[in-house]
């Protein structure tokens, strides 16, 4: 989970970057720019001034070199209409209006002070400062409602990205700025593509709907709504979140992080599938905390481990744990997980039950405690605590602590072999169990077939046993130490004969299948039609537009 926590930060931030400037070139024309009270026009400088009659109306024609300055603003031009007594006004070739530093260009201005609304047409209009340009075909503004708007392809450039949207409009009175249309932004690390971007600037609040996707090397990242703020370093990602940086696909609901806390958490049909790794977590709750390099997964959890051979492993408990390493280096030395409450898995050759277990990937071991079991083909193990070691994927060794119990039905006939011990240690050969070595207080029960046939049973006990067992069946019981066994004919064995203490065989509680395992309420396909769709939307990668033409 490392990777994608680390692109979260970095979407945060540049996103951030390109709202900003975006954002900052509109505000120099913002509404409040213009003043809320009538003021007279005042003409600084025209080579020319007439006056003409149509009926009633009177029109000023300024002519060449036109310099008029109007509620704060600086306007020049070639020429100007100004349509007297009714506030209105035409500029027209040339138009310049200058605030703050700033400039906006065209060829022809509208403005009706009456109604305190204007618009700024030409094949390129643009607005300039001192940190990026914008160019579009017309802006129009009202202070009025406190709105400035452009309403055809608006391209952004500066030093830091460009960006392009096919709208834009500001709303002064709660700081609020919008595009819609194909927002796209890119830079030097970062491409974006949404259909709709708030941002709201007393807040630092930007919000993003319709299909968006975030291009990032080799991540990327689909979402369908969001939000992040830029002083609370906060972000939340929600619909359909799908996030592929090459190695990790992540899938939820929603993704929320805090940068501050050092914490994302993803709710929801949460999803991370380690590709390298051939392995799934899911769980409608996962917590990742950046500091820790721990993750904490509640709330339905459940591990898909699959393997070449196709013997897929699956894993649920109450609450999973994964904590992951690091070298000196930096890179990934190991990860350590671990599950809590009701702890079961299935595999076709290899299924148990505990309380809580641990595996370490360094050595590839399991652990659990607390009332283990585990079954292998016919063989029921237990033990107060039990240590599997596995070898490529396939279990090796087995070691078993305080009471250590093994038994192994005949399906043909309901008998059980039996072994107990202090400690054992089970051997195996490609998945399967091959011998047995019992040390301390061992006790045997085995069953003596001649041809297929159970003659006897014989009962035995020794301070250390070896087992040997070839495909399914018990070859022989060898007590080495200090031997006792009594043979009974089948016929005459009585039940204390051909039971061992504790012997309990537990096969009812048996997972039989993945279906045991799997949360009732989890598709653990869910994620195909999702990738499909936001891999569908990847290839419709857009970049800024360069021009409006």
């Amino acid at each position: 989970m490392i990777r994608f926590i680390s692109l979260f930060s970095k979407l945060t931030s540049k996103v951030i970057l390109a709202v900003t400037l975006v954002f900052s070139i509109l505000l120099v024309f913002a509404p409040n720019s213009f003043a809320q009270t009538r003021k007279k026009v005042e003409i600084k400088r025209a080579n020319s001034l007439k006056s003409i009659k149509r009926g009633d109306q009177t029109i000023r024609r300024l002519i060449g070199n036109v310099v008029i300055v109007h509620e704060g603003i600086t306007m020049e031009c070639d020429s100007a209409y100004e349509y007297t007594p009714t506030n209105i006004y035409d500029a027209f070739g040339n138009v310049v209006i200058t605030q703050d530093g700033a400039k906006l260009y065209g060829d022809f201005l509208k403005y009706d002070g009456n109604f305190k609304e204007g618009q700024i047409f030409g094949k390129q209009v643009r607005l300039v400062d001192e940190s990026a340009t914008l160019v579009t075909k017309s802006i129009s503004f009202n202070t009025a409602q406190s709105t400035a708007t452009y309403n055809s392809l608006g391209v952004i450039t500066s030093k830091d990205g460009n960006f392009s949207s096919n709208k834009g409009i500001y709303f002064s009175n709660n700081k609020h700025f919008a595009f819609n249309g194909s927002a796209v932004f890119q830079d030097t690390s970062i491409l974006i593509n949404t259909d709709t971007l708030d941002y709201y600037t007393e807040t630092s609040l930007v919000n993003f709907f319709g299909a968006t996707r975030i291009y990032n090397d080799e991540n990327y990242l689909y979402c369908e709504a969001g939000w992040f703020n830029k002083d609370s370093k906060e972000s939340n990602f929600t619909k359909n979140v799908y996030i592929n940086n090459g190695k990790q696909e992540i899938y939820a609901n929603s993704i929320y992080n805090s940068s501050i806390d050092s914490l994302t958490w993803a709710k929801g049909n949460a999803l991370l599938i380690d590709t390298a790794q051939n392995t799934l977590l899911y769980g409608n709750s996962m917590h990742y905390w950046q500091n820790f390099k721990k993750a904490k997964v509640t709330d339905n959890p459940l591990v898909l481990s699959i393997s070449e051979e196709s013997d897929s492993l699956f894993l649920r408990a109450n609450e999973l744990n994964v904590v992951t390493f690091f070298d000196s280096l930096g890179n990934e030395s190991h990860r350590k997980l671990w599950g809590k409450g009701n702890v079961a898995f299935y595999r076709v050759d290899f299924q148990g039950k505990c309380d809580s277990m641990v595996f370490h990937s360094t050595d590839s071991t399991l652990q659990m405690f607390t009332e283990p079991i585990i079954w292998n083909e016919e063989n029921q193990l237990t033990a107060e605590y039990i240590v599997t070691t596995f070898r490529n994927k396939t279990i090796d060794l087995m070691e078993f602590k305080g009471f250590a119990f093994v038994c192994s039905e005949d399906l043909k006939d309901k008998r059980y072999n039996q072994v107990k011990g202090k400690e054992m240690k089970g051997f195996f050969t490609k998945g399967k169990l091959t011998r047995i070595d019992v040390t301390g207080n061992g006790e045997s029960v085995y069953y003596v077939k001649d041809k297929e046939v159970t003659t006897s049973v014989n009962r035995g006990e020794s301070s250390s046993i070896k087992v040997s067992i070839t495909g399914k069946t018990i070859k022989s019981i060898t007590l080495i130490e200090k031997p006792n066994a009594i043979l009974y004919p089948l016929e005459k064995a009585k039940t204390e004969d051909v039971v061992l203490k504790d012997f309990v065989w537990k096969d009812s509680i048996r997972p039989k299948s993945k279906d045991e395992i799997i949360p009732a309420s989890l598709n653990i396909n869910f994620y195909i039609p999702r990738k499909e769709k936001a891999e569908n939307f990847r290839k419709t990668k857009m970049f800024p537009a360069t021009s409006i033409q």
